[in-house]
């Protein structure tokens, strides 16, 4: 009885023993329709789909058994989402942008009647999430993860349109919405370095950014820009045969680093502690089951049936 107490006891200790196989945390992974990103203490999620409009996200939050135990880790979860609805065709009557009072010659609606479903392809080792038209070539979009130490930061989605345009003297206005998701109220900045405009929350901890170029490329030329920012957020390009666009949601890899110093050194630094590893799961098992039989062994032994 004995050696069955030690082996009861081993197997818990050997239970929650942080494994030795386990990594430094850092980790990613993909699905079909999204990504999976893990820090030290968080993991950053990317989700794509179409339905009745393209459907982008970006999640990041504490690991979920961090969740179960602190309620204020609900502080460092935050969200960017954003819907892209429609291409529209119109004839811009005030030279301000797409608005009701503008003449709209065709609508192309991006949902899944007129969209394949999301792809994947690999391209030199780096994941591509891709959406393309039914009818090849109106509307493709690739969707590019941004890395920092294997760590997803950032996704930016890259429009490369080829609309049948009813007119020649017609623009093309692409329809988004913003959610905010958890977010506060936003605010505009920009970032005159490389000519990107962009919106940021104001989370404390995780502020997450939407940016966008001031130009696009239409037939090989950079043209300028300026978006409509109201209920919809609306970019209106010229019109041409070819059109090239690259839009970001992102975070600032140097808050993940900052909150992950945070949190360990909150929780004590080894956030393995904090659920049970699989392979501790394993060895436990294995090593009780050892203990066993070698009780049993030893107990036939002593009675001299060996």
């Amino acid at each position: 009885m004995n050696i069955l107490r030690t082996g009861l006891f081993l197997f818990i200790i050997l239970l929650l023993m942080p494994s030795t196989m386990a990594d430094d945390g850092v980790s990613f992974t993909t699905t079909e329709h999204s990504f999976e990103g893990h820090s030290e203490t968080m993991v950053i999620t990317g989700e794509f789909a179409v339905t009745d409009a393209i459907e982008l996200s970006l999640l990041i939050k504490p690991a979920e058994s961090d969740n179960r135990r602190h309620s204020m880790m609900s502080e460092y979860n935050n969200e960017m989402g954003i819907k892209i609805y429609e291409l529209v065709e119109y004839v811009d009557a005030d030279n301000n942008g797409y608005s009701t009072d503008d003449t709209v010659l065709s609508k192309f609606k991006l949902n899944s009647d007129n969209l394949n479903d999301v792809s994947v392809k690999n391209v030199d080792g780096d994941t591509i999430f891709s959406i393309e038209s039914v009818e090849n070539g109106v509307f493709n979009m690739d969707i590019e993860i941004n890395k920092y130490e294997n760590i997803p930061v950032a996704f930016k989605w890259s429009y490369d349109i080829n609309y049948p345009f009813v007119s020649n003297v017609s623009n093309l206005a692409v329809i988004h919405e913003l959610d905010q998701g958890s977010m506060m109220s936003m605010m505009d900045g920009s970032n005159m370095n490389n000519h990107q405009n962009m919106m940021s929350d104001n989370h404390k901890n995780l502020p997450m950014m939407f940016s966008w170029d001031n130009s696009v490329n239409v037939d090989g030329s950079d043209i300028e820009i300026t978006p409509e920012i109201g209920e919809d957020f609306i970019l209106s390009f010229p019109n041409g045969k070819n059109i090239l666009y690259d839009p970001k949601i992102q975070l600032d890899p140097t808050d993940i680093s900052r909150v992950d110093s945070l949190l360990a050194g909150l929780l004590g630094g080894d956030f393995s502690m904090l659920t049970p590893q699989p392979q501790s799961l394993i060895m436990g098992l294995v090593g009780i089951a050892t203990i066993f039989t070698t009780g049993l062994v030893l107990d036939k032994k002593q009675k001299g049936v060996f």
